[in-house]
């Protein structure tokens, strides 16, 4: 795919000066990246138009294959690179990341609704590709956001396993529904669909079995997350795939990721109800799950939801709130290398 040379007078082209800082935003779909790049031109206070401050120096666009990253590295190398910026697409994004990142470069993956809400904020309400890649470089120049570690390939295999008996389920339920419902005619289609189904969502646990239990370090965090009681085989494959920073961070840090953490709602004198939002949904579907499990037969956990309930909390809050302390107990186990230790009614 032939380059789109950037605009405001400048060429595609562009040398790398010592002092120079260049951020990048990309915009990804399935066929084409479109790219926009930014130079730091000065300090923030020095001038109240940004675009004077980081004007955008190149934008092109390349195909979504190994040629276009090609053409990428190599427009990327004659320029000053501190980070790349590119949004979580369901995994569209994961092998152009991969292999900026295996070319040298600082990537940071980002949720699209921040971006959004960024752009929102500057005012920018037309959405392109060309505006999202403008609006990701600006991002990065702005926000700074931390760069994305190489993947690690098992725990790479392990998300798309456990991505896969998701889907899987979901379609197994769905054909269930219409089992339900449907002619006796076409029933024992639906029954074939099941039992095939059925046989995926096996094999790809012992798939994903065979992962932890081939890696140390997964398989050492498996057995320690399980003596958790209610965490069990399926919730934490999930941990482990879609919460890679339990342990290393703070508390509030890791309710905060998964969306468990209360979010205050005051202005004024107003107090308005704390309420969750946002963070990684399928790990806080299955906490939830677990959370469930825990509240019948783990004592100490069982003990929060009922001091909630008679407190006059609903059952879904207190629900909430017994899985952010499953979660901050599990992020202290994993960080001290300590199993679950229940403390002893006197």
């Amino acid at each position: 795919m032939a380059d789109r040379n950037a605009t405001r007078g400048t060429s595609g082209t562009h040398e790398a000066s010592r002092n120079a800082a260049d951020y990048v935003g990309i915009d990804v779909c399935a066929e084409r990246l479109d790219v926009a790049v930014r130079r730091e031109m000065g300090t923030p206070g020095e001038d109240p138009e940004v675009d004077t401050r980081w004007p955008v120096i190149a934008e092109w666009s390349v195909s979504n294959d190994e040629e276009g990253w090609e053409q990428l590295r190599g427009h990327l190398d004659g320029l000053s690179v501190v980070l790349v910026v590119v949004e979580s697409t369901g995994g569209i994004e994961r092998r152009a990341a991969v292999a900026l990142e295996c070319a040298g470069y600082g990537v940071a993956i980002v949720n699209p609704r921040n971006a959004r809400d960024f752009a929102r904020a500057l005012g920018i309400l037309a959405k392109s590709d060309r505006v999202d890649a403008q609006v990701l470089s600006h991002y990065a120049i702005s926000v700074r956001p931390p760069r994305r570690p190489l993947p690690d390939v098992t725990l790479e295999e392990l998300t798309a396993l456990t991505t896969r008996c998701r889907q899987l389920k979901k379609t197994r339920a769905a054909e269930m529904n219409r089992r339900h419902r449907a002619h006796a005619t076409v029933e024992s289609s639906h029954t074939d669909l099941i039992a095939y189904l059925d046989a995926q969502i096996s094999g790809i646990q012992a798939r994903t079995r065979e992962i932890i239990d081939g890696s140390n370090a997964l398989r050492t965090r498996d057995r320690r997350v399980q003596t958790l009681v209610g965490i069990g085989p399926v919730t934490s494959a999930e941990l482990l795939s879609g919460l890679p920073e339990l342990g290393l961070v703070k508390r509030g840090q890791i309710a905060a990721l998964t969306g468990v953490a209360p979010l205050n709602d005051d202005s004024g004198k107003r107090r308005g109800k704390r309420v969750t939002w946002g963070g990684r949904s399928e790990v806080r579907k299955a906490l939830y799950m677990a959370t469930l499990s825990a509240i019948r037969s783990n004592p100490p956990i069982k003990a929060h939801y009922e001091q909630l309930r008679a407190r006059g909390k609903p059952p879904k809050v207190a629900l909430t709130a017994c899985s952010r302390k499953m979660l901050v107990i599990l992020n202290a186990m994993i960080r001290d290398e300590t199993d679950w230790n229940p403390p002893v009614a006197a």
